[in-house]
């Protein structure tokens, strides 16, 4: 049971369960539309992504642009979540939880242009612009949408996550079937290779974590209808 809701002022949710201490949506009613309808440009930019007949070189571009706009918008929610103690998500989320979600993913993507791998890892960098919907959805619970809605985020979110996690290992598996073939190549030394193949080795591996994430706070928020944890 909660033992302490604030809405008023910018004050974490304290939720008395097993010492959690949830964030909570933002004061202002406008900053949680501002980043949903930012995570929608997003999920359409992901949509016209994909209706691509062919993920070639010449949409990394348009990928790197979208990937962009994630990382900023995940950014700014890390910011607020350190600042005031906002979380547009809210309720269900942690400023741990956040980090451990939104960090993560940040770093692992500017790690992938930073060394120019994004060729390599083109579908799963498109199907994972599918998830903000996901991440939408939690926002318009928090800004008051009908309880119907938790059961189709629950659905889209498990949905797309398991076609992501699915992406993700295929992806990975035909990256380390080519290391394999330029095995020789690493035994021999060459430096970028083996570095190149170190990166494939642990980078996407330790994604997947993270992309469980928005499942644990949606079974958290399963049967929630407090409207007081609504922002208003």
């Amino acid at each position: 049971m909660a033992s302490e809701v604030s809405l008023g002022s910018p004050q974490k949710i304290s939720t008395g369960k097993q010492g959690r201490v949830e964030l909570q949506p933002p004061s202002h009613t406008w900053i949680s539309w501002c980043i949903l309808l930012a995570y929608l440009a997003v999920f359409v930019e992901g949509v016209a992504l994909l209706a691509n007949d062919h993920y070639g070189p010449e949409i990394l571009p348009r990928v790197s642009a979208a990937q962009f706009h994630l990382c900023s918008i995940y950014v700014l929610e890390v910011a607020i979540a350190l600042g005031p103690g906002w979380c547009a998500m809210s309720p269900g989320w942690t400023s741990g939880e956040l980090i451990a979600h939104h960090v993560p993913y940040t770093f692992t993507v500017m790690l992938c242009f930073a060394l120019n791998q994004q060729h390599k890892w083109t579908l799963p960098l498109v199907v994972v612009l599918l998830t903000p919907l996901n991440e939408g959805l939690f926002i318009a619970n928090s800004l008051g949408a009908p309880g119907t809605q938790r059961a189709v985020r629950r659905a889209y979110g498990f949905s797309v996550i398991v076609l992501l996690i699915a992406t993700e290992i295929r992806t990975w598996i035909k990256v380390m079937q080519q290391h394999w073939e330029s095995l020789p190549i690493v035994l021999a030394g060459i430096v970028p290779t083996r570095r190149q193949c170190l990166i494939d080795v642990v980078s996407r591996p330790t994604g997947f974590p993270c992309h469980l994430l928005p499942l644990q706070a949606a079974s958290r928020l399963q049967g929630i209808n407090d409207p007081r944890r609504c922002c208003i």
